[in-house]
């Protein structure tokens, strides 16, 4: 007799290799959603604003704006329902051939948009 565990583990296994054995178009969809290119990383943001990605976000930091945690930067609730970032997720493998996902922060055109607007308000 088989245990839940098994049942569980042929359950998540199975529909895995069906996903990569069908003809790519779902795996295509996801790395176009994923990887979009109408988010911009902090980088790039920063640099546009004649800044260094770590310096904009200690800015950010000490303003209240987003926190570190679980190795990924996050926004405080009152900025996270509003629309201005999402997560990308990549895979990468560590020094010792083990691979891992990392997530981390982009911006959404209109978290480009506050964060001009927010930074130039500092600023004054």
């Amino acid at each position: 007799m088989r245990t839940k565990i098994q049942v569980f583990k042929n359950k998540v296994f199975g529909e895995v290799r069906t996903m990569t054995n069908e003809s790519g178009e779902k795996a295509d969809y996801c790395d176009e959603v994923l990887q979009s290119v109408d988010c911009l990383t902090t980088t790039q943001i920063a640099k546009e604003m004649a800044m260094t990605g770590p310096e904009l976000y200690r800015m950010l930091i000490a303003f209240g704006v987003l926190y570190w945690q679980s190795g990924e930067y996050m926004l405080y609730a009152d900025y996270a329902r509003m629309g201005l970032a999402k997560s990308r997720t990549c895979g990468r493998r560590n020094r010792l051939g083990i691979w891992h996902t990392v997530r981390y922060l982009v911006w959404t055109e209109k978290g480009r948009k506050f964060l001009y607007d927010f930074i130039n308000h500092q600023n004054r």
